[in-house]
C-alpha cells in the first residue's frame, strides 16, 4: 500500500466505498484485506466492479475470438482484473469480507416483466453492486 495509508486513521472508519476501484489495482486482495485488517471492526464495505461475463464481451470472445480493449466501459484499458458476480464473492470471502447483499445494474429494457430476470442478469448485467461486512473470526 501507498506510503499515505499511514496517515489515514482508518479504525473510524464504518464504511469504506470503492465505486469502480477494485478492477483498477495491481493486488486487489492486500487491499481487501489491508481494509478488513485496519478499520473499525463493523466497518462494512460498499463497492461496484463491472460485470466481464456480459454478453458484448463473451459473444465476440466465443465467435470471432475477440477481446478488445477499449477507452471506456467494461473493457476499460486501464482494467487489470476482471470480475464476475461469482467471482467478487468469492474475492471478498478469501479477503475476510462476508456479502451481505449484491444487485445487478441492468439496463431498464432487461427489467421488463416478461424476461426472465435472473436467467438473462449475468448476461446482461453491467455491473454489480455488492455491501459486504467483515466476517466474524470464528467462521
Amino acid at each position: 500500500m501507498e506510503s499515505l495509508t499511514d496517515e489515514v486513521p482508518w479504525e473510524t472508519y464504518d464504511l469504506v466505498m470503492m465505486a469502480n476501484v477494485l478492477e483498477h489495482l495491481v493486488d486487489p486482495w492486500t487491499a481487501l484485506r489491508f481494509l478488513r485488517e485496519r478499520t473499525s471492526s463493523s466497518c462494512k464495505l460498499a463497492l461496484s466492479v463491472p460485470n466481464i461475463r456480459h454478453y458484448k464481451i463473451l459473444l465476440p470472445l466465443l465467435l470471432k475470438g475477440a477481446l478488445r480493449y477499449e477507452d471506456q466501459g467494461i473493457m476499460d484499458r486501464t482494467h487489470l482484473h476482471f470480475f464476475t458476480r461469482e467471482s467478487l464473492s468469492e474475492t471478498l470471502s478469501q479477503c475476510g469480507w462476508e456479502v451481505m447483499t449484491t444487485s445487478a445494474h441492468m439496463k431498464k429494457r432487461y427489467r421488463k416483466a416478461m424476461y426472465p430476470t435472473r436467467l438473462i442478469e449475468p448476461f446482461v448485467a453491467v455491473q454489480y453492486l455488492v455491501m459486504a461486512e467483515k466476517r466474524c473470526p470464528c467462521r
